[in-house]
């Protein structure tokens, strides 16, 4: 049962860090215009078919920078409009549509090898190919219909990056704003939400994003800037985090708790307000009441953590001054070349065709549950067969873990839109225009909670699919009894399949913990005699960091063969990330917003990390404690090693990054 309730809460949890609401709005009009033409022009069904395209094209507009947000989504066209003219095409026979859908799936599934975002071009392409194949959208050719479908998907794609010519770089700004976003949440949780991958990993994006942006000169600058001042506060409350954590374990410092727990709620209300200027200029104007909250909470903080809690404030401080107009977009903005990398296309494909790749054996696994799905389908169900095969289109994945969290927010989220669609039809059936506002709204509440919750995102998929199909046929009221099957069996079909030469985590998380440890050391050393050639190394650090989150994550959602419980190593995991932000608090240089001779704005070092009021860290024993918890975890799942070094612990006092891996030593012991 607790694996039932581990499993449920793992693929339903939110993602609140990456919530849009002005993104979502413009995504739904490219939605709602081909239906509404349609309907003008007195040609519905070709207007549904573009509806779909653009729909589908939407999903696709992941906020990336314009030449590489321009490049997915035609891509994205074009596939779309291949494998919807082939569904339409062979949507008489369900012999051939058995047949075809085979080599269709193998071929979209091992799309994944070039990467997530081949992974999601080939799940859309088999989706439209299974909706088309079992349930042809309108009475004319097939061709007709295909070419509906990429006008509709072309008309998302030149909307989404119509503003590129106004050097506003809204989508830049956007996923900086994400980093911020994500950092607020961070800080407004728990302690270890902010030890959290996901808080880096936003952060890294939006500086990422930047970089292969048009963006230059002085906008180049303003956005980076603004990424960096974000990167110094999360390293910064990482520590602070970890000091809580400790903290928590000494009743008799109760107060300063309370003061770092008080400050870490004030800088998530003013993370979040710069997040909302970087989206939306104009609300620049309620920074300064946010940093009003955030200086009446920091004098008890630093009280406590002098060091962390002064560079957040500086940093805000820089941040804020930021906004300071004439900002850097716009008519004032500055745009140069994009540093977008060609993708290695065929040489990830030839990497990957052997079977000790995940996705070759994931586009096999796919190919046979979407053919076996097409004939239970026929088999069992008088109508609507399409539902079962394109259900396991949509949530097949190339990792055990993230194909079990997919099938569960699918068929909860479908059963629920299921029952709300058949209760609105029963209440009201609109006309024409009523469809389009349902259409409107579910595309809206859909492009919405996608990033945040996939869950709730089906909700407003089923809901959407279903008003543009009533609108066209209306022959789809009253089917609750067959979709919801469907659903259902279409689960059952994935969490089979999905055993099929599986690829688990829960083996190597030991391993990947231990060489997490081992790469901790000489990063530790490098720190701390102040080598620069630590930079070098904390790529690597981090890449092994989010392995590990990620690894945990997918552990927790499989059957229990685990030589380590995926809750303790969180807890492990936890420990080793407020030793690794202590150390990159000591390691990183402080990157401000200084005003230039010219009136701009540049990124100047201006503070001294290693100053005598840095934390000191005992270089001598934190190595000790490191090769110790490297031994003990290559160890497990024996647990004497980790044992015997907290039954040995000397009650001393110790530095922040210390103390946090002598707490994962004691995580381990249990």
């Amino acid at each position: 049962m607790s694996q039932v309730v581990e499993t449920f809460r793992v693929a339903t949890r939110p993602d609140m860090g990456k919530l849009r609401l002005f993104v979502p709005v413009r995504l739904a009009i490219g939605v709602v215009i081909p239906l509404a033409l349609g309907i003008v022009l007195g040609n519905t069904p070709l207007g549904v078919s573009a509806a779909l395209g653009s729909f589908i094209c939407a999903v696709a507009d992941i906020g990336d920078t314009y030449p590489l947000r321009a490049r997915v989504m035609v891509i994205t066209s074009i596939c779309i409009f291949i494998t919807s003219t082939l569904g339409g095409l062979i949507s008489e026979s369900p012999v051939v549509i058995v047949l075809v859908s085979l080599p269709v799936a193998a071929i979209c599934g091992y799309a994944a090898s070039i990467g997530p975002r081949g992974a999601m071009i080939g799940m859309l392409s088999l989706v439209i190919f299974c909706l088309f194949a079992g349930a042809p959208v309108g009475d004319g050719v097939a061709w007709h219909s295909g070419l509906a479908v990429l006008a509709g998907s072309l008309f998302q794609a030149g909307l989404s990056i119509s503003g590129w010519p106004l050097r506003r770089f809204g989508g830049v700004r956007g996923a900086v704003a994400d980093g911020w976003r994500t950092l607020s949440v961070a800080a407004g949780g728990s302690p270890s939400a902010m030890l959290s991958p996901a808080v880096p990993g936003a952060l890294v994006t939006g500086v990422g994003n930047v970089a292969a942006s048009t963006s230059a000169g002085v906008s180049r600058q303003w956005l980076t800037s603004l990424g960096n001042d974000a990167e110094q506060i999360r390293l910064a409350m990482a520590a602070i985090s970890g000091r809580r954590i400790d903290l928590a374990h000494e009743p008799d410092r109760a107060a300063d708790l309370a003061a770092l727990d008080n400050y870490a709620d004030a800088v998530a209300v003013a993370a979040r307000s710069i997040a909302r200027a970087l989206v939306l200029p104009i609300r620049r104007h309620g920074i300064p009441l946010a940093l009003d909250r955030l200086d009446q909470a920091h004098t008890a903080a630093a009280e406590v953590f002098p060091h962390q809690v002064g560079i957040v404030q500086q940093s805000f401080a820089d941040a804020a001054a930021a906004f300071s107009p004439p900002l850097p977009i716009g008519r004032h903005g500055q745009t140069g070349p994009s540093d977008v990398p060609q993708p290695q296309t065929m040489k990830h494909l030839r990497e990957n065709f052997t079977w000790q790749s995940p996705v070759l054996r994931h586009a096999i696994r796919l190919s046979l549950a979407i053919g076996f799905a097409w004939i239970l389908a026929y088999l069992v169900l008088s109508d609507h067969q399409y539902w079962l095969p394109l259900t396991v289109a949509w949530v097949t994945r190339p990792d055990y873990g993230g194909t079990v969290g997919r099938v569960i927010a699918r068929v909860l989220g479908t059963l629920i839109g299921l029952v709300i669609v058949e209760i609105a039809l029963t209440l009201w059936l609109p006309g024409h225009w009523g469809f389009v506002g349902i259409v409107f709204v579910s595309a809206i509440g859909l492009y919405a909670a996608l990033p945040v919750n996939y869950a709730v995102a089906v909700i407003f998929v089923t809901s959407l699919i279903l008003a543009l199909l009533e609108e066209v046929s209306g022959v789809y009221h009253g089917t609750l009894d067959q979709r919801g099957l469907a659903t259902i069996l279409a689960g059952i079909v994935v969490l089979i399949a999905s055993r099929i030469g599986p690829s688990f985590s829960a083996p190597l998380l030991g391993k990947q913990m231990a060489d997490l440890a081992a790469l901790m050391r000489p990063y530790a050393n490098t720190v701390l005699r102040s080598d620069e050639s630590a930079a070098d190394q904390a790529p690597q650090l981090i890449a092994a960091r989010t392995q590990v989150a990620v690894a945990i994550e997918s552990a927790k959602l499989e059957p229990h063969k685990h030589a380590m419980d995926p809750n303790v190593c969180a807890k492990v995991l936890d420990a080793m990330l407020s030793a690794i932000f202590a150390l990159l608090t000591v390691e990183t240089g402080k990157q401000a917003l200084i005003a230039s001779d010219d009136g701009h704005k540049n990124v100047r070092n201006v503070v001294d990390p290693r100053s005598p009021n840095a934390t000191a860290v005992d270089a001598k024993q934190l190595d000790d404690d490191l090769a110790t918890l490297e031994a003990s975890l290559r160890a497990m799942p024996d647990v004497s090693q980790a044992r015997s070094a907290v039954a040995s612990e000397v009650d001393k006092p110790r530095d922040p990054a210390d103390a946090a891996i002598r707490r994962a030593l004691r995580y381990l012991a249990g």
